[in-house]
């Protein structure tokens, strides 16, 4: 029995897959196998796998027939391992070449049933911002080293604190035997984006330990690769997204339901709610101001009135809040009264009066916003109106001077030339 099996699933992965299977036959401890599963890829994904592992007896390569999604291929790809932990790959990733040292007298000399480990974030470009984005996200994955044990390893990426773990799968070295009867007992239903999310939740509900090493950094990530980032996207590749957290959603709670403990589904409940969060955020950010009024018209067709209303209300109210605090006079395109119109118009007569909670708080934030900028237009007027009243009280004084000049020194007379001389004088001294 190999130390450690690598689960690479691959979908249209052509540029990256390489890179990947390199990263894996360069690793400075050889006791590994791995297993390549092939989604049904379209493009040239399977000449590129066969080209890296072609006559290498420590890879298997399996090539399904038809795109059935990630999990499926998890799936498949953990019922076929035979290592004594499984770390599971993403094609467009890659492992750093010691890795599997580093982990290896931890993987040898204990039986967690899960060994998280860190990653480096590579930015998609050099660019200031991207670089940065990239370290944000080093810092989100990379938590601090701790032993967690029963109900607080879900707790710990499934519930509201300030150092929440990730779900992701991609970062953790599991049991073999665990993972692979954990994945034999999952859907077999395919899921879509966000499947992890699922995957992470049932395996930490069912593990005892779990062991976060952050400081080895075993995988190297590459940011906005594959679906990470914050390009914009498509209508359709949005509603992929809301579609499938909602399939995503079912199935943990489906899940909860069977396991009937508070605790897990507590976190099943706080799962929820996270979903609804992620989608507001990636329809303020990844969607065309064209696009977004459609895709509210989309949700609602997946999802209740009630939890459309929450996707919208945290970018929608945060807008309004934000222009509280401004002294500036919004456009009439800004996103608060765009985002506002379409609430209006497309949820709120979908909510129940049991709901009106969701809409009287919007409606007096609206109220709050007309007030704030009347009073800026009203402040601004005022000012101006006294901007005007100072020049012309100046105007008037510069008058009643000049009138008065005429009147001591005329025009041509001895002394109006005299003061031309001390004025032209006393500029020169300038």
């Amino acid at each position: 029995m190999p130390v450690c099996t690598f689960v690479v699933i691959a979908y249209n992965v052509e540029r990256y897959i390489g890179r990947c299977l390199q990263s894996l036959k360069a690793q400075t401890v050889q006791d590994f196998e791995v297993v390549v599963v092939n989604d049904a890829s379209t493009d040239g994904t399977v000449k590129a796998i066969q080209q890296e592992i072609d006559g290498d007896e420590r890879f298997r390569f399996i090539n399904k027939a038809s795109n059935a999604g990630a999990h499926l291929a998890r799936r498949t790809g953990a019922a076929a391992s035979q290592g004594k932990y499984v770390i599971f790959v993403d094609g467009d990733d890659s492992i750093t070449r010691n890795c599997l040292e580093l982990l290896q007298p931890v993987l040898e000399n204990s039986d967690y049933d899960i060994l998280r480990f860190g990653r480096d974030v590579m930015p998609a470009s050099s660019t200031e911002s991207d670089v940065a984005f990239a370290y944000e996200n080093e810092e989100m994955f990379n938590q601090g080293d701790a032993v967690l044990s029963g109900h607080e390893i879900l707790e710990s990426i499934y519930s509201e604190r300030t150092h929440r773990n990730t779900w992701s799968i991609i970062d953790c070295a599991f049991n073999g035997d665990f993972v692979r009867d954990v994945f034999a007992e999952m859907t077999d239903y395919p899921l879509g984006r966000m499947q992890d999310s699922y995957e992470m939740f049932v395996l930490c509900s069912k593990a005892r330990t779990m062991r976060m090493l952050p400081d080895v950094r075993g995988l190297r990530y590459y940011l906005g690769a594959g679906i990470s980032g914050r390009s914009r996207e498509t209508l359709n590749k949005f509603d992929y997204l809301q579609e499938s957290a909602r399939k995503d959603y079912e199935h943990v709670n489906a899940f909860a339901r069977l396991c009937d403990e508070a605790a897990i589904s507590e976190c099943a409940t706080w799962l929820g709610r996270e979903y609804l969060r992620i989608i507001g955020n990636e329809w303020v950010t990844r969607l065309s101001p064209d696009d977004q009024a459609t895709a509210i018209e989309h949700l609602l067709l997946s999802w209740r009135a009630k939890e459309v209303s929450d996707i919208m209300s945290d970018p929608l109210m945060a807008r309004g809040r934000w222009l509280l605090e401004q002294d500036m006079i919004p456009a009439k395109n800004d996103e608060f009264y765009r985002w506002g119109a379409v609430f209006e118009q497309s949820v709120v007569p979908k909510l129940s009066e049991e709901q009106s909670s969701s809409y009287d708080a919007y409606y007096q934030l609206k109220h709050d916003v007309e007030q704030h900028v009347a009073n800026i237009v009203r402040r601004r007027e005022e000012e101006a109106r006294k901007r005007q009243l100072e020049a012309i009280k100046r105007e008037q004084e510069r008058g009643f001077i000049h009138r008065a000049l005429n009147k001591v020194a005329p025009d041509g007379s001895l002394c109006r030339d005299m003061i031309r001389v001390v004025r032209a004088h006393s500029r020169r001294g300038k």
